[in-house]
C-alpha cells in the first residue's frame, strides 16, 4: 500500500476526470434521434472521435434518457433511441 497505490488512484481519477464539449454531446444527441441504432464505432467514423468518448457519450445520453441500451454484447454496446 505504498507509493505504487497512491499513483495507481491518481492515475485512475486523473482518466475519470474528461471533460467532453457540451456542443458535441448536444449534437449528437440531436442526430442520434433520427438513427435506427448507434454503436460507439459508428459515433467515432462520423464524428471523428475516438472510440473511447464515443463510448463515454454514448453512457452520457443513456443517462439522460435519450438512448437506450438494446445489447450489450461482449465487445460492442448497441444503443436505439428512446
Amino acid at each position: 500500500m505504498g507509493r505504487t497505490s497512491d499513483i495507481r488512484k491518481s492515475i485512475s481519477k486523473a482518466k475519470l476526470d474528461v471533460t467532453l464539449p457540451e456542443n458535441l454531446v448536444n449534437k449528437i444527441a440531436n442526430d442520434v434521434k433520427k438513427s435506427k441504432y448507434v454503436t460507439p464505432f459508428t459515433l467515432s467514423e462520423k464524428y471523428e472521435i475516438k472510440i473511447s468518448t464515443a463510448k463515454k457519450i454514448l453512457k452520457i445520453l443513456e443517462m439522460r434518457g435519450i438512448l437506450k441500451l438494446y445489447s450489450s454484447g461482449s465487445r460492442t454496446p448497441i444503443y436505439v433511441p428512446v
